[in-house]
């Protein structure tokens, strides 16, 4: 009997890709707005949860660590059970995640709820990705990432404005509420999405290889977050862990059912642009937080102000994200970033005095310059995506989120260590700052500290050494963010273009 040709089989493509394309970046355009629209009420979350010490941090990093820790998991249910229905999994799970953090009244309740959401993240960012891979044809894909990009951005434009209004109109709680809107008309449109059925896989899931990551990823991120708060002997206790998991994982990596096989990650044409993604959503993460806790607690603008401040970064990176298919086909991967990374070091240079009053012509040229580089990523995906077959479009997608989801918690992380060491060093050595000061001490902490004397002759004083400590500690940061752009432009030029054989 002669087997029926499906669009799949003759490579052109769903004959409906275009239309359903808005389907597929919807979700993604809720985790963005998820991840985005948080930064501008960490400052508030922290006063509500004053008995949870770095809250705000394990916001932001918990969910990250959990996507990063699951993805690899939910490749793999994605490539045995299929597209469609892992992804309707992925919509529940974050839309019930979301669900509990706009209820949360508890510190640790909250954290349940960005963990659960994350579950969610963990199936949609992957899926999405593997989706475009089978629909669109080769020809085709440059564009529709572009595309997909620009849902990605678009969470970035709105998220920290929409953030900051829905916080000035209302609270906090809010903030969690907004993501499900886009979330819940996917789960609507769902039904008009290809089934994408599994494909057939002879060999059985790498259970060692996906245990072994997961828990890396945890004990690794988990050190960076609590080192400063742990002691000596459980701190060499989590990196011995960390350590057996990395051996265990070699030990099985060479099989041909490895969860990260070694023959593609071991290319230069998938770890720079692996490598240069990481990199630069960690530098996300660390900029955005930076500008939120400089714009909120150093200038003491609320939290519509700061969002208003922060959106030419992402207007910026929405705008170039729907050009990056045309410009990666114009000038290729390799020129475009490091055009942009020179670009971004020079902003970041621009940044390293900050002054109290306001950004000048020169800082904001440094905010622009990255909003430009973030608008690139999706090619990036793109260029590490290309390496796997159709027949393994989740696996690779899942690869690809691990190192996004990954960046995202390393991002956090840096932050946390950097404040905790840069600020108390300041303030140290501000002449009107007139209590003592541990290293390492979280802005909350010493927040704390100067709301307990509020009422006292110092408090003005001590606030205003707080303010240009922030200001200086922030600076500093820029400036290695401009020497670490430096450095990725040399990783860029060592980029190879792809070959299948």
């Amino acid at each position: 009997m002669t087997k029926i040709e499906t669009w799949e089989d003759t490579g052109q493509g769903y004959p409906l890709r275009w239309w359903v394309l808005p389907i597929v970046c919807l979700p993604t355009l809720a985790m963005l707005l998820d991840g985005n629209i948080v930064f501008i009420a960490l400052p508030a979350i922290g006063d509500t949860f004053r008995d949870f010490p770095n809250l705000g941090e394990w916001v932001l990093a918990s969910f990250s660590l959990v996507a990063a820790a699951l993805s690899l998991p939910a490749g793999e249910l994605g490539d045995r059970i299929g597209l469609r229905k892992v992804f309707s999994w992925g919509l529940w799970l974050f839309i019930l995640g979301s669900g509990i953090c706009f209820f949360a009244f508890k510190g640790w309740i909250l954290i349940l709820g960005r963990v659960i959401c994350a579950c969610g993240a963990a199936i949609l960012a992957p899926v999405a990705l593997a989706c475009l891979r089978r629909i669109f044809p080769p020809k085709e894909q440059a564009i529709a990432f572009g595309y997909w990009s620009a849902s990605v951005t678009i969470g970035t434009v709105i998220g920290p404005f929409l953030g900051g209004f829905l916080e000035h109109i209302a609270s906090w709680h809010w903030v969690f509420f907004a993501p499900v809107v886009p979330a819940a008309i996917g789960l609507l449109g769902l039904p008009l999405l290809p089934l994408l059925p599994a494909k057939q896989i002879s060999f059985k899931p790498d259970y060692i290889g996906i245990t072994t990551i997961g828990f890396a990823i945890f004990f690794f991120l988990f050190f960076l977050m609590e080192s400063p708060n742990l002691s000596p002997s459980l701190n060499i206790l989590i990196i011995c862990l960390f350590l057996l998991t990395v051996v265990m994982w070699r030990q099985s990596a060479n099989k041909p059912s490895a969860v990260i096989p070694l023959n593609i990650i071991t290319r230069n044409s998938w770890y720079v642009p692996s490598v240069l993604q990481l990199f630069i959503r960690a530098l996300f993460v660390f900029v955005m937080t930076c500008l939120t806790v400089y714009f909120q607690e150093g200038r003491s603008l609320s939290a519509l102000d700061t969002s208003i401040h922060i959106l030419p970064l992402s207007i910026l990176s929405g705008v170039v994200s729907l050009a990056s298919g045309y410009l990666e086909k114009s000038f290729g991967v390799k020129y475009l970033m490091m055009a942009t990374l020179t670009l971004t070091a020079l902003g970041f240079w621009s940044l390293r005095d900050i002054p109290l009053s306001g950004f000048d012509g020169g800082d904001w040229f440094g905010i622009v310059a990255f909003g430009i580089l973030y608008g690139n990523t999706a090619q990036l995906s793109h260029q590490a995506l290309v390496h796997f077959s159709k027949s393994q479009a989740m696996r690779g997608s899942a690869i690809n989120t691990l190192t996004i989801n990954l960046g995202l918690a390393l991002g956090a992380a840096i932050y946390s260590i950097f404040i905790s060491i840069a600020l108390p060093l300041n303030l140290k050595q501000q002449s009107n700052w007139q209590f003592p000061v541990e290293i390492p001490s979280s802005v909350q902490e010493i927040l704390n500290q100067v709301d307990q004397n509020l009422h006292t002759s110092s408090h003005s004083q001590s606030l205003q050494a707080l303010q240009e400590s922030l200001a200086h500690s922030f600076g500093f940061g820029f400036a290695l963010c401009a020497i670490s752009c430096l450095i990725a432009i040399a990783i860029t030029y060592s980029m190879r273009p792809f070959s299948s054989n």
